[in-house]
């Protein structure tokens, strides 16, 4: 491989791996006007005890803010009126609207970073992406990549 696209592939990941690690805010707390109006990436997970987070969707965007406020929107649009499903370890839940909004302002997280640049942006949250997936699949991605099976296969 070309020294200067592996280069710039190391310099990515290591921006990736940064973006994950930056401290999250809570994602209902931070108002949409805070987010600067610029292009980015946009990170939603949900706590799972004090240290462990699952990660909910890595987006990019033309504008944080916007991204922010149409997240909120699609939410509440979404789950008004109806029951979900949810897991917390111990099997299935049913829950009111009233109950999941809660659940989702004391648990959901966020982070964000700007990234001016659409193609490093595209790029950013591909890699995000991946790490994210090598980390909460680890061991089926490893037997995966090991056998050369497919998830498919795998389950059978």
């Amino acid at each position: 491989m070309n020294k200067t696209i592996q280069d710039n592939f190391n310099n990515l990941e290591q921006k990736a791996e940064r973006f994950i690690r930056q401290t999250a805010v809570k994602y209902f707390a931070v108002g949409s006007s805070s987010l600067p109006d610029k292009g980015g990436v946009i990170m939603v997970s949900l706590k799972k005890g004090k240290k462990k987070e699952r990660y909910l969707s890595v987006d990019f965007t033309n504008s944080l803010r916007n991204e922010l406020q149409t997240k909120r929107a699609a939410f509440i649009a979404s789950y008004r009126g109806n029951n979900i499903i949810y897991t917390e370890g111990k099997g299935v839940r049913f829950v009111d609207y009233s109950e999941s909004l809660q659940y989702m302002k004391d648990n959901c997280l966020l982070r964000f970073i700007v990234e001016p640049d659409v193609k490093e942006r595209l790029a950013l949250t591909a890699v995000v992406s991946t790490i994210i997936y090598r980390s909460q699949h680890k061991r089926s991605y490893i037997k995966r990549v090991k056998t050369g099976k497919t998830a498919n296969d795998l389950s059978k």
